[in-house]
């Protein structure tokens, strides 16, 4: 299973849609992606502009899993 992390705002409007909310919080999600990681922070769709600096420490604590290493 290839290891996936998801990061998405809390107020997305993807995440407040068609029912994503309840298929990523209900653990439906991740029956359908095994090895996943799932972190909902606050902000909007451009989360990555909104709270870079956390998009940016999630995304290098999840390398770290992999290298052993302190980024």
């Amino acid at each position: 299973m290839v290891p996936t992390k998801f990061i998405c705002g809390d107020k997305d409007t993807g995440l407040k849609s068609f029912g994503t909310e309840h298929f990523v919080k209900s653990g439906a999600f991740k029956s359908v992606v095994p090895n996943l990681e799932v972190v909902i922070i606050e902000g909007h769709h451009f989360i990555q502009q909104e709270q870079a600096e956390r998009v940016n420490s999630e995304i290098l604590s999840y390398f770290d899993k992999f290298t052993g290493e302190k980024a």
